[in-house]
């Protein structure tokens, strides 16, 4: 099941964990402009919760997010307990793409997301009214769910100076949402172990067919140490 929400904390086990991945997509950067003038002063800066669903010209940068979890407990398990986070960052500049980290920040600590796949950056208007062409580029990350049990930001560094821009918040007090499957909201000993391959490439491709054709979806060679 798939729903729109999202997490962190990169264990050292989970680093391999890239260089396995398999993903057969492509991982080149956008074009980029000759020249960017500064943004205007008058343009919306709109963050998080209160972000707009689709941006306008006014709006220089936003991410969306969807958060898909696991669909059974032996999912949940084979997945080192953790959800597929992707999120969906466009803006006016090619020169903010791609994202540089996405990370959960708590009281405590601020922690880096596994990414496991990158899109390659396109460019469109979002409506057909819109004067400004956009840039958009999706990324795919392992989220660690119990992250999303705590308090926390859910934040993002663009390329260049934009950074720890806001896309959502996690609560303690409200916890997970009260549709999802009763094993994650059990689990009492939820710390993130690593993910099975296998178990990861099947839920991309059940779950975002779009993005994994099942026959493009290969694993990639591990990179040297």
């Amino acid at each position: 099941m798939c729903a729109l929400i999202p997490f962190v904390r990169i264990d050292q086990f989970l680093k391999p964990l890239l260089a396995l991945l398999l993903i057969g997509v492509s991982t080149a950067a956008p074009a980029r402009p000759t020249t960017e003038g500064p943004a205007p002063e008058e343009r919306a800066h709109v963050e998080g919760d209160d972000a707009p669903t689709v941006a306008d010209d006014r709006v220089i940068r936003l991410v969306h997010f969807d958060l898909c979890w696991p669909a059974s407990d032996e999912e949940y398990r084979a997945l080192g307990k953790h959800a597929i986070l992707m999120l969906t960052a466009s803006s006016m500049f090619a020169t903010d793409l791609p994202l540089t980290l996405a990370y959960v920040e708590t009281d405590d600590a601020a922690t880096p997301l596994q990414r496991v796949a990158l899109f390659k950056a396109s460019q469109a208007k979002e409506t057909p009214d819109a004067e400004q062409t956009r840039w958009t580029q999706v990324a795919f990350y392992l989220l660690p769910i119990h992250l999303t049990k705590r308090d926390a930001r859910l934040l993002v560094d663009f390329t260049g100076q934009r950074k720890a821009f806001g896309v959502t918040t996690f609560s303690k007090a409200t916890g997970l949402d009260p549709r999802l499957p009763e094993f994650l909201h059990l689990d009492q000993n939820d710390s993130p172990g690593q993910a099975n391959i296998e178990a990861l490439k099947a839920l991309l491709i059940r779950e975002y067919p779009d993005y994994f054709p099942k026959e493009s979806v290969k694993p990639e060679t591990p990179a040297s140490p």
